[in-house]
């Protein structure tokens, strides 16, 4: 059942025991973040109990395709529900990770069971996300840009808290600040209250200089930005979100994930397909509005330099993970680096 994200926590705190299946996924991974944790919130899960919950990751899931089933199928020692909590989350899904879901949601071997997911962007002709809208146990919930009416009624409301007056106009050029993603508006909006706790005085130009400017700073921007060959902005982007950023481990994921679809486009495109066709054949689709930024930058990389940066991804993460050297510094270094191979055909 699909249920507007607006009407989400609602409805879960009416109806979570009617459903074993929950699938937050969409472009806005900061929203499905603060979903998620909410959902969890909601349900009662705790995570630190490995007798009734169960995490499972992309990698885990693709190396072991039974895991999921395994753990569905599990049976609490006092017959008491379990939650599995699957994270797939800056994870490029194939047919055949969609169709293991689908087998494994098609033979459950009991019913005891809530299976929480989180995903990113998913087409609505995706045979995963066709199985689950048609499913009467399932709440599906698409996350997509957070809408500036959404974070104005947000900033409205904090203001009204403080008794707070300002123009019109003023209101909807503060709006322009803040993110299409939703866990960094939160944060945001957490540093506006506190500011507004330890100041008495409240200005105009104290608002505007104390927030971010996020307008349009995600993911997508830094690396859209570095694979276009733009170091300079791309690493302006990165200093201004990385402290708000919910993981940046994510953002090598999802640097991994855009080459690969350049990649694909690059091949189909060798393959006689122009690439304004073949921007229509990918899986999963492109988001219309990047469509020309991935087209242009199908022109500036060719195979043999996304794959070196592939290759570099991969052991950044591991030094992410292991290293004394801090995040931030390595990631700007691959920024720099990968910037400089996009005009290098």
């Amino acid at each position: 059942m699909r249920v507007r994200v607006d009407n989400y926590l609602q409805f879960l705190k009416k109806n979570h025991n009617k459903y074993n299946i929950i699938f937050l996924y969409g472009y806005n991974d900061g929203l499905v973040n603060l979903l998620f944790r909410d959902t969890i919130n909601i349900l009662g899960v705790d995570e630190n109990n490995p007798f009734l919950v169960s995490k499972i990751d992309a990698s885990q899931l693709k190396e072991n395709p039974s895991i999921l089933n395994d753990n569905l199928s599990t049976m609490s020692m006092f017959g008491e529900k379990r939650f599995v909590l699957l994270n797939l989350l800056y994870f490029t899904f194939s047919k055949a990770t969609e169709k293991t879901i689908i087998d494994n949601l098609n033979h459950p071997k009991n019913d005891n069971f809530v299976l929480v997911i989180k995903a990113g962007n998913l087409s609505s002709q995706s045979s995963l996300i066709r199985k689950l809208q048609t499913s009467n146990n399932c709440i599906l919930t698409p996350c997509y840009e957070d809408e500036p009416n959404n974070i104005k009624n947000k900033i409205r409301n904090l203001f009204d808290k403080y008794s707070l007056v300002f123009p019109r106009d003023f209101l909807s050029t503060f709006v322009k600040k803040f993110s299409p993603n939703s866990l960094i508006n939160e944060r945001e909006l957490e540093k506006l209250e506190n500011l507004f706790l330890s100041n008495t005085k409240i200005t105009e130009s104290l608002l505007l200089s104390f927030i971010t400017n996020n307008e349009e700073i995600n993911f997508n921007k830094i690396i859209n930005c570095c694979l276009s060959g733009n170091p300079k902005d791309s690493l302006l982007y990165f200093d201004n979100i990385f402290e708000n950023s919910g993981s940046n481990i994510g953002i090598i994921r999802q640097f991994g994930n855009h080459l690969r679809v350049i990649e694909k486009l690059i091949l189909l495109n060798k393959n006689g397909i122009s690439l304004k066709d073949a921007t229509n054949e990918i899986k999963p689709p492109i988001f219309f509005k990047n469509i020309p930024t991935i087209t242009h930058q199908c022109t500036l990389w060719n195979l043999k330099n996304i794959n070196i940066t592939l290759k570099r991804l991969i052991q950044l993460e591991l030094k992410c993970k292991k290293t004394i050297y801090p995040e931030k510094t390595l990631i700007s270094q691959f920024i720099l680096s990968t910037s400089s191979l996009a005009n290098k055909k």
